[in-house]
């Protein structure tokens, strides 16, 4: 995979915590931060782009998704 699922996730979630209102600021984020999510996973090919960022965002059951990382979150914390 080109850019794999977690990559994408670690992406949308710092820049959420970043206060990004969109996916094309996620997209704008990532190349200032790049070497920082490095620090935490490969990025090999760097970041995608943000039409392929919302177009896997969109594909998401984002009620399982919330409820699998709330269930994660409580578990590591």
């Amino acid at each position: 995979m080109q850019y794999p699922l977690p990559e994408i996730l670690l992406l949308v979630l710092c820049v959420a915590i970043c206060s990004a209102d969109s996916i094309v600021e996620i997209a704008k984020l990532d190349e200032v931060k790049l070497d920082f999510l490095r620090t935490l996973l490969p990025y090999k090919n760097g970041i995608s782009s943000h039409d392929k960022i919302g177009i896997l965002l969109a594909s998401i059951d984002h009620r399982q998704f919330n409820e699998t990382f709330i269930k994660y979150t409580n578990e590591v914390l």
